[in-house]
């Protein structure tokens, strides 16, 4: 999770002109930002999440879910939704496929991301200190159980694309691979607001024309009278 954020840190400053929400899920979801341009508040939510204080386990179409039902409405001609766990479905109401066939059916594109290690894997382990949840330093081994195919499925009825993370490093490439893909070409008009001020260097250019001739047709009577 730590390395997760760091990385969708990352993503946020590296987008300008979209709106990007984030939520998060464990054995529940939870929208913590609606999609926005408030990159600053963004970043904000992404430092409040803590999947420890949600109920314990994997609800993927649950949060696959909440997230489709923020862009559901969204008219923008590119409507993602990046999602990433680390384990394999277990909790929720909605079932993951069905999640999918519903973004599917919205036309949103979901690129599915599998974080982690499978197999006995060591876990941190926290406590409430406070009301806040810290870690102990301390860890406690536990199976980690990872469904690509089911991943696979998702980004495949959706249109998207599955990844596979094992590291920080790898989790970067992910998101600027996708961060890639999805760019839009945006056609901008400008319009020019004409002001004109040439009226007056032509009132002064005709003032100058006339005491010019003005200027002439008297020396041209004064050489007549001095003839």
């Amino acid at each position: 999770i730590d390395f997760a954020k760091e990385t969708v840190h990352q993503f946020i400053d590296g987008r300008r002109d979209d709106r990007i929400g984030f939520g998060i899920f464990s054995g529940e979801a939870i929208s913590l930002c609606p999609p926005t341009l408030d990159y600053e508040f963004l970043h904000s939510a992404v430092n409040m999440a803590d999947v420890n204080q949600l109920r314990d386990g994997t609800a993927i179409g649950d949060g696959l879910a909440s997230a489709v039902n923020r862009l559901k409405d969204s008219t923008a001609k590119s409507r993602i939704v990046i999602l990433a766990t680390d384990g394999d479905n277990n909790m929720g109401a909605i079932a993951p496929l069905t999640a999918g066939d519903i973004a599917a059916g919205y036309g949103i594109k979901v690129y599915t991301i599998a974080m982690g290690s499978e197999g006995t894997v060591n876990v941190p382990e926290y406590v409430n200190f406070n009301g806040r949840i810290v870690k102990t330093g301390r860890f406690t081994q536990m199976v980690s159980t990872i469904n690509p195919e089911l991943l696979m499925k998702i980004s495949d009825v959706t249109g998207g694309k599955f990844y596979r993370a094992a590291d920080a490093d790898s989790m970067r490439r992910i998101f600027a691979d996708i961060d890639k893909l999805e760019r839009s070409k945006v056609e901008k008009k400008d319009r020019v607001l004409w002001s004109e001020h040439f009226q007056i260097f032509v009132a002064l250019a005709l003032l100058a024309f006339v005491r010019s001739e003005e200027h002439t047709s008297e020396l041209q009577s004064r050489l007549h009278l001095v003839c």
